[in-house]
Parts: C-alpha cells; structure tokens; sequence
C-alpha cells in the first residue's frame, strides 16, 4: 500500500455557449491517446418538454406497445417531431424527450430560439457534458492517518479541523439499516478501503468520433469504473469516484489506509457510473440521480431501495444558471426526502452560473485551506452554502499498475463528500429529519471564516457560505438545543442603500417602523426541529425582562427600541436551558435609517 501525491479536482463541464469555449476537459488514466472532443459535439441535441403532454405520451406509449400496434401511437408523437426536422433519440424522466434536431446551417442558440418560439415546448435547453478533471502524478509516500486533520476539531490553531473524529464517536444509527449514500460519479473500484454495493452503469455519451459525431453506448449494471473500445482498442480507467467514495465511508481500524467520515458499518456506497472517458452528459448524469433515489429509468431495473444522500463532484457552466428540467430533478428529489450534496468546482469563479452548483435544493459546498479560508481554486459566491477542508486531503487512488493506493490531493470534489457524510450521520441519528432540517442544521454549525482576527478574509469578500463545516456541533445539535451560546444579529435591511431602496424604506415606514426592525437568528439548528421550543424576553435600560412569545423557529425579526435587549430561553420537551441575552450592537444601518442608530 503506498500513497500518491495527486491533485483531484472537477473540472467544469464542456457547454456550446461559446462564452465558455476555453473550458478544460479531462484526461483519464488511459493506455492509448483518446480522441479528442470536438467543442460543437453536442451541438443540435437539446432536452425538451412538450407543452402538449399528448405528444410525449404517445412516444412512451409507442415503446411499450408491440410492433405491430403501435403504429398510430408513433404517428402523431413522431409526426409531431418530423415536422421539427428532428430525431427523437430518448424520452426522459418527468415528461422530458433528448431530440437529435437538424440545424440546417444554423447556430444551436439560434436553434434553441426557433424551437421555443415554435410554440410546442415548456422548455428547450441544450445538451451538456459534464467531466471530473485529470489526477496529476507526483511523488509516493507512507501512508499516515494524521494527513486527515479535519478530523480533529475546529480552533483558532486548527482551522482545517471540522470534528470529524467526535461526529464518529456520537453517531447513533437509529434509522434500522445503513444509511445509503449515492455517489453519481465515475463509478466503482476495487480497493482494498472501501467496499460498494449495487450501483449501474447509466452512461450512454463516450465522447465523439473522428467526424465529430457523438458516440452513443448502452447502459449496463455494472458501475465499474473502466472502458473498452472493442474498434479501436482504447481503454481507460479515471478513479475519481473512488476517491470521493472513500471519503465518505473508508474502512476504519483495518491497519491500512485512512478513515472514512462514516462508520463503514453504518454506510453503503451506492456508484452510480455517469462520467464515462470524456465526461458525461446531464441527462445521463440526471437519470442516474433519480434512480438512485427510487425513480423508474426507462429500460433500467429499479433500485432495490432509494439511497438517503446523494453527492455530486462534478458539474459544468451554463449561461443562466440551472437548467429547468436539472431543478425538476433536484424538486423531485426533495418531495422524496432525499438530501443532494454537489461540489462548488475549481474555477475561482462565481458559481452562478455552474451547474449544479448554482440550483437549488441542494447542498453547495466550497473548499478551504490550512488557514480555514477560501482555497485559491475554490469557487464562491451567494449560491454557496458552506464550505470545508479541500487541500492537501487523503483519498484512495486508482492505478492500473498497482492495487489499493492511497493520494493527498485536493479539490471541491474532496470537500462535498465531507457533507454528505455528515448528512448521511444526521440521517442515521435522527432519522424524521428532512432535507430542508438536515441542511440548515449543518449551515447553521458553522464556524465564521468571515474574518480571522478583526481581518476580513476572501471568504468575508467574495462569500463561501456560512462558514466551515462542523461536524461535531452537527450531530450535537439537537441533543444540545437546550444550550443556546451563540446568534447572529443584522439590521433587517442592512445594504438596502440605493435610491430605490431609500424610496422603498421610506414608504414602508408608513406601516412599520422599518428602521427599527432588527433580525436574530440563535443556536445550531436554524429550523424548526420538533420538541424544541424557544421563549423570547426584552428588557429596557437594564430592566427586568418581559416575556414576549414563544416560538418555535431560532430566528426572529422584531421591531427593537432604542436601549432594549432580546433575550432567548431554548426548552427542549418542556426542559428549558439557560437565558442568553442578545445585545443588538455596531449594527449597519442602511443610510436612510442612520439617524436610528445614534
């Protein structure tokens, strides 16, 4: 067993928006030269949704009837779609068709405008590529747990810490089963660190030939993370999966290699093998998705049972953010409480306009450094939700020269399988938790890497979510509700600064006192979790406290008076922990309130 120095990042996915032309692509580990990518491949293939819902239904319907009755079915849905000068190539999940249309010349933005303004679609949006990024060789070295420093807890001198250790130690499995991680990747390895089970083989995109034309292969139950082209002999083998699966659920006191977030005997990996040699599309990817959390794919058996939490290191750019049948997915995924977790990628750039990054519904996690702030590669920005360790990180290692390895490397891909692991640890202990309960307590458990020592730092400027990931606090959360020690309070119109803005103000100071309004929010859940219950009390010049209310939710906009105090009394089942006060102090007052504030 050795372990490799890499760097493991996801690179942003190829797109034919010719503002992101210059995107990198992946080079896997390969044994021959692959073919390389034309930047038009996906040109002319777009996902569509019928406002006639008629149209798709009579392709569905056409599938399942036998040859010889389906005839009129496949009359009206395909005449629909030859009179599009298009071929219909798949029909997706929640109503969705992939069509193969004709450009005639034209640009595929250009096309993209013609379909929308045919009148026949919901939505048009091109086909994507998305690809995890190369792993770039150095040197090997012994194997050392101490590599994985975010196991230890968070201080001013350990900034990289993120509990790790103390989330293992208090986890409880309370759920009757292991809890069941989807990793939507490049699929499965042997290693002698992790174990899977079950997974599938959804890619059918394997890049394009020597004419530019894409290369279409069947789906198949075997997530193996390995290639064969039978014509040209090529094989290749990526190994990103792998890593990002050991993360989360690496075997523990087996004498070799490194731990995983999660007690392997309370996790099942689930590969789900969407990234082929040359990325993979999204509606491969977002197929992958849905059957793992329960949905029935076209021509694919079902899950034997729907995964809990699914992580996605990878993603690509898109111009305007996520697309509308990518946030059908993660909508859905939510109705069936399945928390999603995706990495925010490597570009340095603002995330939105990276996908998935940039949708909602899901867990947008930002990488940081041995200085507990942003790492130089991370993207950032509004869309992320929290960020965690993602350099100089262990993981296991694929090579097709030796068995069971190890690599330090780094990257975002790194980081979000941190919170899935986390989230998979909240699903065991608390399992009535939903998606929405699960991501606001792990936001709400962050430390602030805003500033270090009365210095802004760059995640302070340019935002990497509520601070660092804390695992320990996580999983102590609700056991700990009783025992409010922190909050944050803001001006409830803090930046509202323009013209328009001081115009809105204004005329709202007609209904409420707008300057005065003050927002807190206390603790770390930052949701309401049942059986826990908090009384809010305000006091005058130092005076004797007066109950308010009690609520039910940590958070709170009330309209404070000048020289008054909140004070909030958490009870969990009726037991009620100590007061906190909450002073409202060195609050930024938007401009027009600034005479509030003297």
């Amino acid at each position: 067993m050795k372990i490799l120095n890499v760097f493991l990042v996801i690179t942003m996915a190829f797109s034919a928006m010719p503002a992101i032309g210059n995107t990198l692509h992946s080079k896997p580990v390969h044994n021959t030269s692959a073919t390389g990518l034309s930047e038009n491949a996906t040109d002319g293939y777009y996902v569509v949704k019928f406002k006639n819902k008629a149209v798709h239904q009579s392709i569905v319907d056409a599938k399942k009837a036998s040859v010889g009755s389906s005839v009129e079915a496949q009359s009206y849905g395909q005449g629909v779609i030859a009179s599009l000068n298009a071929e219909h190539k798949r029909t997706l999940v929640l109503g969705a068709d992939l069509l193969k249309v004709n450009l005639q010349g034209k640009s595929a933005d250009h096309m993209l405008i013609e379909l929308m303004n045919s009148g026949q679609f919901e939505y048009v949006e091109k086909l994507q590529i998305y690809r995890p990024f190369e792993f770039d060789e150095t040197e090997y070295n012994d194997e050392s747990y101490s590599y994985q420093r975010y196991f230890g807890n968070w201080s001013h001198d350990l900034k990289e810490g993120s509990g790790f250790a103390q989330m293992r130690s208090s986890t409880v499995n309370n759920l009757g089963r292991k809890v069941r991680v989807a990793v939507i990747d490049t699929g499965s390895y042997r290693h002698e660190d992790i174990d899977f089970v079950g997974g599938y083989d959804f890619v059918t995109y394997e890049g394009v030939d020597d004419d530019g034309n894409i290369i279409e292969t069947e789906r198949d139950p075997d997530p193996t993370d390995e290639y064969f082209n039978e014509e040209t002999g090529e094989t290749c083998n990526n190994g990103h999966g792998l890593a990002v699966s050991s993360m989360i659920a690496a075997k523990a006191n087996n004498g070799t290699g490194m731990v995983g977030a999660v007690d392997a005997d309370m996790v099942e990996i689930v590969p789900v093998r969407a990234l082929g040699c040359d990325g993979g599309s999204n509606t491969d990817i977002m197929e992958g998705v849905l059957w793992a959390a329960g949905e029935s794919i076209e021509g694919v058996p079902d899950i034997e049972e729907p995964v809990d939490i699914v992580n996605m290191s990878l993603g690509g750019f898109t111009n305007g953010g996520c697309p509308k049948w990518e946030q059908d997915v993660f909508d859905r995924l939510h109705e069936l409480g399945v928390t999603v977790v995706v990495a925010a990628g490597n570009e340095n750039t603002n995330v939105v306009d990276v996908i998935p990054a940039s949708c909602t519904r899901v867990i947008t996690v930002a990488a940081t450094d041995e200085r507990g702030d942003k790492a130089e590669f991370s993207n950032y920005g509004e869309k992320v939700d929290i960020s965690t360790f993602g350099t100089n990180v262990l993981g296991a290692f694929l090579s097709t020269t030796e068995d069971d390895q190890y690599s330090i490397g780094g990257g975002t891909s790194y980081s979000a399988p941190l919170v899935a692991a986390t989230a998979a640890s909240l699903r065991l202990k608390y399992p009535s938790l939903t998606p929405e309960q699960i991501e606001s307590i792990i936001k709400s458990s962050a430390a602030d890497n805003s500033e270090f020592d009365g210095a802004e730092t760059v995640c302070g400027r340019r935002d990497c979510g509520t601070g660092i990931l804390q695992a320990d606090i996580v999983i102590a959360a609700i056991n700990n509700a009783s025992q409010v020690t922190s909050y944050h309070v803001a001006h409830r119109y803090e930046g509202y600064d323009s013209e328009g803005d001081e115009t809105w103000l204004d005329e709202m100071s007609a209904y409420v006192n707008a300057c005065q309004l003050v927002k807190y929010q206390w603790g770390n859940l930052g949701t309401e979790v049942d059986g826990v219950s908090y009384k809010l009390f305000l006091s005058q010049n130092g005076g004797e406290k007066t109950e308010l209310e009690t609520i039910t939710i940590p958070q709170k906009v009330i309209e404070l008076p000048k020289n008054s105090i909140l004070s909030v009394q958490a009870c969990v089942d009726g037991n009620c922990g100590e007061m906190l006060d909450m002073p409202a102090d060195n609050l930024a007052y938007p401009a027009v309130c600034e005479s509030s504030a003297e």
